[in-house]
């Protein structure tokens, strides 16, 4: 069976034609086709008002009642807003304005409420009936950062994302008599991903939908006889440490794939001898492109450290700019850059089927950008991250272009913490860095001085950081300092910074 669209998967299993499974570890309930089908038309019969287009937040947890949810908006020609079910209110209508959806949809409670701040869409041609939905129209936005009420919504058409669909599948050699064990939230793209690999591979997705214990992990891979890993660095590295400390052997285990953040070598190595069988997959991607680099487990020897090639079907180059005292300027013009040499550092660059259409709103200081190519469907996506390729042809990430941090998988900016964190009345001053520590995982820290520093302030502004900052998005340490080391152009040396504080006793928001 092969996918064109997304909205093909519900007529597909309403016909009876999908053998793939899913999974539910809280029930415990494994559901087949005719199951999904009778959830998709229990959606189809409580909400025929959805139209082609229409834009509907989904509350999402890592559920089958939340899969069909999806299912039924694309059937309808919708378009899914993907959000956890835990967001806050306030911050699924910023969502909501953001993208001009006209619906917010609960799978659990079966409510789908309108959204008052839905402005109707004109086009260019009025059509009397529903179109046929083809790959061209949208049917994802998935918000990548959530750290305040500024969200940036990426537009993706089902173009997009079969496409990736398929690329993965490919490289990755998924079989149907895979079994994936999907711990990532949907809100995470690579987590609907695995669900959407079920779907055009027939293979298995177990969902699991609660905080994850590491024993929960080890015990979970053995069970359902998981084949098929999807981790981010943070998960990695639990695993790493639990094989270490139980000893625990996964002989189904064959195939580890990550996303959110490099693996560190040292984890890669360390898994490598604690499981021989085990396929590495070291990735590198955003949101903006879903994946555009990974590295086949026959290379990793040769190329540690590498996130390797292009993903089939794209095209990665790195660039150079020009006019290096004009840094700062940004154009629309490709002609600013030159394609770097081997082993020469330069800004990655991506083009091909996977490509984003966009934001919601185009955001002049987003660290990526589409640029257009030679003709319409042309577009090179500046990634904004640090990249060499060597004389093979592997690509080796060396750090970000701005101050991007990749926290557990989540994308925070700097700049949208410390307006949080400003805002407190007692904050005089703010500065969040990104630190890379010893296991090779990238952490959020806030460097704070308060106007009265004292215990009991100090407790105000971790409520404070508590109740405005969801907790993907809240940094990992919090230090109290008496200054901020500045340099010589008068701004916060944040280098200074960290060498200087990260041996200082922190607080751990939350604990």
């Amino acid at each position: 069976m092969y996918l064109s669209t997304l909205t093909q998967i519900g007529y597909t299993i309403k016909d009876g034609a999908w053998r793939g499974t899913l999974i539910e570890v809280k029930s415990r309930n494994e559901f087949s086709c005719s199951d999904l089908g009778a959830k998709i038309t229990e959606f189809e019969n409580l909400f025929s008002l959805l139209r082609h287009g229409d834009k509907v937040i989904i509350k999402t947890t890592n559920t089958v009642n939340s899969v069909c949810a999806m299912l039924f908006v694309w059937g309808r020609g919708g378009v899914v807003v993907p959000v956890k079910n835990t967001l806050k209110p306030k911050r699924i209508l910023n969502i909501a304005a953001d993208s001009n959806a006209k619906y917010i949809l609960d799978p659990d409670t079966k409510t789908l409420s309108p959204v008052r701040s839905y402005k109707k869409e004109n086009h260019p041609l009025e059509l009397k009936n529903n179109p046929v939905v083809s790959g061209v129209d949208l049917a994802l936005i998935v918000y990548t950062s959530g750290s305040t009420g500024k969200p940036k919504g990426i537009m993706l058409s089902h173009s997009n994302v079969i496409f990736s669909m398929y690329s993965i599948i490919s490289y990755l050699g998924l079989q149907k008599e895979d079994v994936i064990l999907n711990i990532l939230p949907f809100t995470f793209d690579y987590g609907l991903y695995q669900v959407l690999f079920s779907f055009a591979s027939g293979l298995k997705t177990v969902l699991h939908d609660a905080p994850l214990q590491p024993y929960q992990l080890i015990n979970l891979l053995n069970e359902y006889k998981v084949s098929v890993l999807p981790v981010v660095p943070s998960l990695a590295s639990m695993l790493e440490k639990i094989l270490k400390y139980r000893k625990n052997d996964i002989p189904e285990l064959r195939k580890l794939t990550n996303t959110g953040g490099h693996l560190s070598t040292d984890t890669i190595k360390e898994l490598k001898r604690l499981l021989p069988q085990l396929e590495i997959y070291p990735m590198y991607g955003l949101t903006e492109c879903k994946r555009a680099l990974y590295l086949p487990p026959a290379d990793l020897d040769k190329k540690m450290g590498s996130v390797g090639i292009p993903i089939p079907g794209l095209d990665a180059r790195v660039f150079v700019r020009n006019e290096p005292a004009d840094l700062d300027k940004e154009t629309n013009d490709m002609g600013i850059y030159h394609e770097a040499s081997p082993n020469e550092i330069g800004e990655l660059f991506v083009r091909g089927p996977s490509v984003m259409q966009g934001y919601c709103h185009e955001d002049e200081s987003s660290v990526c950008r589409l640029y257009p190519g030679r003709y319409r469907d042309e577009k090179w996506l500046k990634t904004g991250d640090l990249f060499i390729r060597d004389e093979d042809g592997y690509f080796y990430f060396k750090g970000r272009s701005k101050e991007l941090i990749k926290q557990g998988g989540y994308c925070l900016y700097p700049a949208e913490i410390e307006e949080v964190i400003n805002q407190h009345d007692n904050a005089r001053m703010v500065s969040v860095v990104g630190e890379t520590r010893k296991d090779g995982l990238e952490y959020a820290c806030a460097f704070v001085e308060l106007s009265e520093d004292n215990p009991a302030e100090r407790n105000r502004l971790l409520f404070w950081l508590k109740e405005g900052l969801e907790s993907d998005y809240s940094p990992r340490a919090i230090f109290f300092i008496n200054a901020f080391p500045y340099g010589s152009t008068g701004k916060i040396d944040k280098k200074r910074l960290i060498e200087e504080y990260k041996s200082n006793p922190y607080t751990i928001p939350g604990s």
